[in-house]
């Protein structure tokens, strides 16, 4: 599925060739300027609502005086809106997925223009903790997925508990 402002073109994986190349460049610059701009109003929004936009630190969710149990729970498909938090880049994402810093762009438009071309990427890497997913490994694609208006993202789940 497309966004809006994708509709009105043909799909870009319909073509591979070299000539799509600059198209589909194209239609990852307008979808990551899509992404920082509505990222910036609601942060914004929420800043007036006196809410939070960050991405929880998984930093902050240790066992308190004990050691994790961890188990490998497998490949799942998981909702996008239940990745609330990071394992160390809290600073470059916010709590949707929306990209925080222009220095994202080249690496964003990158996975974007994999994706739009129909490739194949691997699973992103999540640690499952109380109710709470956080991204390990994935971040980038967790947001070109969210962009594109997907509403589930493929993992490899790591299951942890106290």
């Amino acid at each position: 599925m497309f966004p809006e402002l994708l509709m009105n073109t043909n799909p870009a994986y319909e073509g591979d060739g070299a000539a799509d190349r600059p198209r589909r460049r194209a239609q990852a610059q307008r979808l990551f300027s899509t992404m920082m701009i509505d990222g910036k109003m609601r942060r914004t929004i929420n800043a007036f609502k006196q809410k939070s936009s960050r991405l929880l630190d998984r930093g902050a969710f240790r066992c308190a005086g004990s050691t994790p149990s961890r188990h490998y729970a497998g490949h799942h498909s998981v909702p996008i809106t239940l990745i609330r938090g990071s394992e160390g880049r809290t600073e470059d994402f916010d709590d949707t997925f929306y990209p925080r810093h222009e220095r994202m762009r080249s690496r964003w438009m990158n996975v974007a223009s994999l994706r739009l071309a129909g490739e194949e990427l691997p699973p992103v890497e999540l640690i499952h903790v109380g109710g709470i997913y956080f991204v390990r490994d994935g971040h980038h694609r967790i947001s070109v997925a969210k962009a594109l208006g997907e509403i589930y993202v493929d993992a490899e789940v790591i299951e942890e508990s106290c």
